[in-house]
């Protein structure tokens, strides 16, 4: 939202106007009330409990976290709970997916399974020829995953990884900073056919951490990495960012 409360598509608002903008409650416009209830219950089991929050440091990034653990024997006991659940989960995998040949997981479905191939000595694998998947869910069917920062390495080939590096910002007490003026902007290209991953070539060139679009990408077969740039310092400002289009 903008600084008058209005839903706008503009980035801008967060950083670049005064007063700042916010992000979109959860629900939206029209049941933004529930997500804002939401955010309270946050705030008072993160930093309210922990007795340090937006009081002590209000330019402060906050990252309070609230971890509660409950003992399923203190309710109904274990066995009840697993039961429920596992109907639960059962029921909703049983759920007809929107795209035929898509599937639905829960929370850690996805994980799992890669755990699982990985202590059986298994790879990441192709499902079809000439289309680059992800690993095979917890029931077998293959789930497409778009890779931003890393390629499916082709026959014969070693797997790869692109990482941005923006050295115009740097996180200084919560508060993100502008601390150069872009020299130290690059690209870096790791050995993920090795552990640990190597280091393999790195070149200067304007990128950003904010975006969209995604700071950087390799198309499956390897043959071409793109480096973008959605924000500079501004010339005007040495002292904050305004949006690019390299």
């Amino acid at each position: 939202m903008d600084n008058a409360g209005q839903p706008t598509t503009d980035p801008r608002v967060l950083e670049q106007t005064t007063p700042r903008g916010s992000l979109l409650l959860l629900g939206g416009a029209e049941y933004g009330h529930k997500g804002f209830g939401l955010a309270l219950m946050v705030e008072a089991l993160t930093q309210g409990l922990a007795g340090h929050g937006r009081i002590d440091a209000p330019n402060r990034w906050g990252a309070n976290v609230f971890l509660q653990v409950m003992d399923p024997e203190a309710f109904a006991g274990r066995d009840n709970f697993l039961t429920q659940m596992d109907f639960i989960g059962d029921a909703c995998r049983a759920s007809t997916p929107v795209q035929p040949d898509g599937l639905v997981r829960l929370p850690g479905d996805q994980a799992s399974g890669n755990i699982a191939r990985a202590a059986a000595g298994h790879c990441p694998e192709r499902c079809h020829a000439g289309q680059t998947r992800g690993l095979r869910d917890p029931i077998g069917r293959c789930t497409t995953r778009q890779r931003m920062t890393t390629a499916a390495a082709p026959a014969g080939k070693r797997q790869i990884a692109l990482s941005a590096v923006d050295g115009k910002l740097v996180l200084d007490k919560g508060a993100i900073k502008v601390i150069n003026h872009g020299e130290r902007d690059g690209a870096m290209l790791y050995d993920l056919s090795v552990f640990p991953p190597r280091e393999v070539g790195y070149l200067a060139m304007p990128t950003s951490l904010a975006g969209p679009p995604q700071s950087a990408a390799v198309s499956p077969d390897q043959t071409l990495a793109l480096v973008t740039a959605a924000q500079k310092t501004d010339p005007a400002n040495l002292a904050r960012t305004v949006p690019d289009t390299r």
